[in-house]
C-alpha cells in the first residue's frame, strides 16, 4: 500500500530534515514547499533533534547534548571524586580572566561544593579590587544531563607555535562563524591553550550580541511573551552551532585539538555589580538544583 505523502508544510519540513526557523534564528535555509520557498533551518544531527510539532524542554536539550557529547567528546566521563568550578570575569576597559577550581571529594559533594563557592568569591573578590569587573561569570560544573543545568563546552589546543598562537586561531575560526563571548588562556608555558564557551543569553544580549545564529536582540523581544519556550528553543540552537563550529573549526588545518569536553553548568551570570552583590549571587550556586536555568536567565534579563 502506497503511503500519502504529508500534507502540511511543518509535516513536509520534518520530511526534509528541516525544522521551521524562529523570528531571531539568523542561519535560515529556503526549502521548497509547492511553489512557496519557506525559511528553515536544517540541525547539524537530524536524529536527536525532538519533532517541530512537539515544545522543546529541558529534557529534550538534556538528550541533546548527553547524546552529542557521547559522539563528539575525548572524554565524557563525569568525575564522580572531585566537583569543578570556573570564574570567568570581564574586565571594564575590554580583557577577560578564566580561572578554574578543582575540589577533591573528602566527605561530600555538598562539602566540595561550599569550597569551591568560597574559593570561587575569593577570585571575584581578588580581580575586583585589582581590575574592577564590568561583568561576570560563575559557573559550577554538574553531570552531563543535570536538569536545569546549561550547556558549556571547553577545548584544549596546541600547534606549532604554542597553545596561545593555536588558541587564537579557534577564536579566529569562531568568529567567522558568528560565533563570540568565549574565553581563553594558555596553561603548561603556552603549551596548551583552553577557550571555554557557556550558553549566557543575559550575557549576549547584554552586549546585543549575534551569537551562534541567533539575534539575541530579536530573542529577549520574543522572549518576554514567552520565555521558557524561548530559552529551552535558543539553548537548542546555540548549541547546535557551537557542535557544527567545534567539529569544523577541529578539521582546518595548523591546530590540534587535544580535547574536547561538552559539560553541563549551574551557572549565574553578573552584569554591572559590585563585589557584594556579586558575592550574594554566587552564594546562590549552594543549591544548583533549586532554581533553572531558565528561571536565573528570566530573574537576569527581565527583573
Amino acid at each position: 500500500m502506497k503511503r500519502n505523502a504529508p500534507q502540511d508544510a511543518c509535516s513536509q519540513l520534518r520530511a526534509t530534515g528541516h525544522v521551521p526557523a524562529q523570528s531571531w534564528v539568523i542561519e535560515k535555509v529556503p526549502v521548497r514547499i509547492g511553489r512557496k520557498l519557506v525559511d528553515a533551518r536544517k540541525p547539524s544531527d537530524l536524529v536527536i533533534w525532538p519533532d517541530t510539532s512537539a515544545e522543546i524542554s529541558d529534557r529534550n536539550f538534556q538528550t541533546f547534548w548527553v547524546d552529542a557529547s557521547a559522539k563528539n567528546s575525548y572524554s565524557t566521563e563525569w568525575n564522580k571524586s572531585s566537583v569543578g568550578g570556573t570564574a570567568a570575569i570581564g574586565l571594564q576597559g575590554g580583557g577577560a580572566i578564566d580561572h578554574d577550581i578543582l575540589v577533591n571529594i573528602n566527605h561530600s559533594v555538598r562539602a566540595a561544593r561550599k569550597e569551591i563557592i568560597v574559593s570561587l568569591a575569593a577570585e571575584v573578590r581578588q580581580h575586583s579590587r585589582a581590575f574592577p569587573a564590568s561583568c561576570g561569570v560563575v559557573g559550577l560544573l554538574q553531570p552531563l544531563g543535570s536538569p536545569g543545568s546549561r550547556p558549556g563546552f571547553t577545548l584544549v589546543v596546541t600547534g606549532r607555535y604554542g597553545g596561545s598562537e593555536a588558541a587564537h586561531e579557534v577564536f579566529r575560526g569562531f568568529g567567522e562563524r558568528s560565533i563570540s563571548g568565549l574565553f581563553g588562556r594558555q596553561i603548561q608555558n603556552d603549551k596548551y591553550g583552553i577557550i571555554r564557551g557557556l550558553f549566557l543569553p543575559e550575557w549576549f544580549c547584554h552586549f546585543r550580541d549575534r551569537n551562534g545564529g541567533i539575534d539575541w536582540v530579536a530573542w529577549q523581544t520574543a522572549a518576554r511573551s514567552h520565555f521558557q519556550q524561548s530559552f529551552y528553543d535558543a539553548m537548542l540552537v546555540w548549541s547546535d552551532e557551537i557542535l557544527k563550529a567545534i567539529l569544523e573549526v577541529k578539521e582546518e588545518g595548523g591546530i590540534l585539538v587535544e580535547s574536547i569536553f561538552l559539560e553541563s553548568y549551574a551557572a549565574v551570570v553578573l552584569l554591572e555589580t559590585n563585589v557584594e552583590q556579586t558575592l550574594g549571587e554566587i552564594s546562590r550556586l549552594d543549591e544548583p538544583d533549586s532554581i533553572s536555568a531558565a528561571e536565573i536567565c528570566r530573574s537576569c534579563i527581565m527583573g
